[in-house]
């Protein structure tokens, strides 16, 4: 049976800070344990770089406020009114009892 804990003061391993056993193995593999899919000496980090992928996106804020606004209305207007009928007279208590 495995324990898994955290060691109570990080140790150094390979120049990497390791807090419990999985980062220690990764240390000596040369795989930075806070960064573990950057691979060894960070071989992969610039196949994973996604800080790029973002900068394309434009938000034009009052299109957005005005397909909001649209919908907002398109919702109160589907809503009936709960006031909207006016119920008759012994539609709602029987008047017989």
């Amino acid at each position: 049976m495995a324990v898994s804990a955290d060691f109570p003061v990080p140790i150094l391993v390979n120049g990497y800070a390791c807090r419990n056993g999985t980062d220690v193995g990764r240390a000596q593999k040369n795989i930075d344990p806070a960064r573990p899919l950057d691979g060894p000496f960070g071989a992969y980090k610039a196949t994973l770089d996604v800080s790029n992928r973002t900068k394309d996106v434009v938000f034009d804020r009052d299109r957005i406020d005005a397909i909001t606004r649209d919908a907002q209305q398109k919702d109160l207007a589907a809503q009936p009114s709960p006031y909207s009928t006016v119920a008759s007279p012994g539609s709602l208590v029987s008047l017989s009892a």
